[in-house]
């Protein structure tokens, strides 16, 4: 049976089929965009069922789609429900976001809601029946191949027997070109959003397997037309389909190669060990990487990368909870972070107190020709000599140690920038320095046949200004983070960032990772893609609401043979386990080519 359905709800229709019926509550309550769209299709979904799917002998009566309608018809009008939802949130001080708790309470409380849940819990249940299930995955850009894909004639270009227990997902248009937003992202569907950068494709999965085949332009409709010939005789079994499909070498020749091809870089930042409840947090972020790196399949993190502000403040027991959590990683990873440092790595509470300190001796100090403007600088030696002997020794990325790593097997090359200038500002703004660059830069003309490398610089400081306010209005995870202004801004810039941007053009480097302000980032109008991580563990200082609490990392995916960037999968997840969310983008020249 297929079902044509718009790109953005694929994702809560799935769900629909795995019978996750909270997270796509969840979807239609907080996604304005596309709530009633979603409530539009799972109506056309059901009362379209006998006509439109091919059933079977899975059903033996229509007791199971009739008791749909009848809910249907009965309960369930777009305007009822979102009527709810209206005056759940105005009881509730005008509540934003909806999640799994109130979800529960309304359940509990309204007849409306929890009859459109059964409906739904019915429907998935009706849906799991099927055998297999297939998403068709259409590349972004107008060609043959994606152009059937998405057509409404799809039978005239691969046989469905009417008999078939398989549920096809087919997309009604091609997706977005710049970035894809995922609330609640469905464990099956991200499968085929972690090989966005092999699209076209096609995702097979049961209740026990998954798997993205993709498809190539020169023998795409020949490798659809197979694939649908072994899903119609193997009766939903993947190993077998995929064994006999690998067994046609005239197919398989062009896809066989895809795994090895490609790594991870996993980059986290500002996790401030020694903040309050960080442990639980750092248990927590520790499981979601573990099962994201699982479901990566054979394209594993190879490195990790930490841009800055490992603890809350120097102090020894806070580095000893995070060289637990080193260890921890280790075992997911096999090898340390490579990690620069940040401003509260360094200073006490991230520099405010100790930069004020600075500029006050640096004005009026010892060094001052007016002696009556002489002040007193033993507490700022003894608080500067303090940390320093705890940063030196941690090995950081400052005057002790070498600013670039090399990680021979894969051809990268990480550059660490410390840009925690003591004279940078009176808060927690940061400065590279001239003296800096050029040192690198030295350090990288030395490297052989370094054009053949992939140079990833990384600081603690954004380089580029983050403009929460116009992302606020573009999906669920930045709106969460609106408590950041203009104010904040200015307060944690890189003071010298034009001068860096510059030199990073000139050297030619693809990649830039930061952290410091804690909201995830992309830019990519420089020569670098250029991405925040937020806070990884959650850390923010506003926490008058749970929701704002998000762990969040990115993985970069780089091809191994051509040694590039590709795509940026940015993973969140609430503090208080409020589903996983993922936002995709395409990376370097290579947005241009899906």
């Amino acid at each position: 049976m297929k079902y044509r359905l718009n790109f953005n709800n694929i994702n809560t229709v799935a769900q629909l089929i795995d019978g996750d019926i909270q997270s796509v509550l969840e979807n239609i309550f907080n996604l304005e965009y596309c709530g009633r769209e979603i409530l539009i299709n799972i109506k056309e979904l059901v009362i379209g069922f006998e006509e439109n799917f091919y059933t079977g002998n899975i059903i033996n009566d229509k007791e199971d789609i009739s008791e749909i309608i009848t809910l249907i018809d009965k309960y369930i009008s777009e305007d009822d429900v979102i009527c709810e939802i209206k005056k759940f949130k105005c009881k509730n001080c005008d509540k934003k976001f909806i999640y799994k708790q109130d979800i529960n309470y309304m359940k509990s409380n309204s007849k409306v809601i929890k009859n459109f849940y059964e409906a739904l819990r019915t429907c998935g249940n009706l849906l799991n029946k099927c055998n297999i299930n297939v998403l068709l995955v259409p590349g972004m850009e107008k060609t043959a191949l994606n152009d059937t894909l998405i057509s409404e004639q799809l039978e005239r270009h691969v046989y469905i027997p009417a008999e078939n227990s398989c549920l096809i997902l087919q997309p009604k248009e091609l997706p977005k070109k710049d970035e894809l937003y995922i609330y609640n992202v469905s464990k099956n569907i991200n499968v085929a959003f972690n090989k966005i950068n092999l699209w076209p494709g096609v995702l097979l999965w049961n209740k026990k397997e998954k798997v993205f085949i993709p498809l190539s332009e020169k023998k795409g409709k020949k490798e659809l037309i197979t694939l649908f010939d072994l899903i119609n005789s193997n009766n939903g079994n993947i190993s077998e389909i995929m064994k006999k499909y690998k067994e046609s070498k005239d197919i398989y020749e062009e896809s066989e190669d895809i795994h090895d091809k490609y790594y991870y870089i996993l980059h986290l930042s500002d996790l401030h060990f020694g903040k309050e409840n960080i442990n639980e947090q750092k248990d927590s972020l520790i499981t979601f990487i573990d099962e994201i790196n699982k479901e990566l399949e054979d394209d594993k993190i190879q490195t990790t990368i930490i841009s800055g502000d490992l603890v809350d403040s120097p102090k020894s027991k806070y580095y000893e909870k995070f060289h637990n959590f080193d260890d921890e990683l280790k075992g997911i990873v096999n090898k340390s972070p490579i990690k620069v440092y940040g401003n509260h790595d360094k200073y006490i509470k991230g520099n405010f107190i100790l930069n004020f300190m600075y500029k006050i001796y640096n004005k009026f100090g010892e060094n001052s020709n007016d002696c009556n403007k002489q002040v007193d600088n033993k507490i700022l030696n003894f608080m500067c000599t303090k940390c320093n002997k705890i940063i030196k020794f941690l090995d950081p990325c400052n005057e002790y140690v070498d600013n670039i790593e090399i990680v021979e097997n894969l051809k990268l090359i990480i550059i660490k920038f410390d840009s925690n200038a003591k004279y940078a500002g009176l808060f927690a703004e940061g400065r590279i320095g001239n003296y800096q660059l050029k040192k690198i830069e030295d350090e990288l003309n030395k490297i052989k046949d370094k054009d053949k490398y992939l140079c990833v610089a990384v600081l603690h400081h954004h380089p580029v200004e983050i403009k929460t306010e116009n992302k606020i209005q573009e999906n669920f995870i930045e709106k969460v983070f609106n408590y950041i202004d203009k104010l904040q801004e200015k307060a944690l810039i890189l003071e010298d960032a034009l001068e860096f941007i510059k030199w990073i053009n000139k050297m030619n480097i693809k990649v830039v990772l930061h952290g410091h302000k804690h909201v995830y980032n992309f830019n990519n109008e420089n020569a670098a893609d250029i991405i925040g991580c937020g806070s990884s563990i959650g850390k923010v200082d506003i926490t008058d609401r749970d929701d704002k609490n998000y762990l969040t990392f990115n993985l970069i995916k780089v091809n191994k043979n051509t040694n590039t960037p590709e795509v940026c999968l940015t993973y969140s997840k609430s503090v208080n386990d409020n589903g996983l969310h993922l936002i995709i983008r395409m990376m370097g020249e290579y947005k241009f080519k899906i």
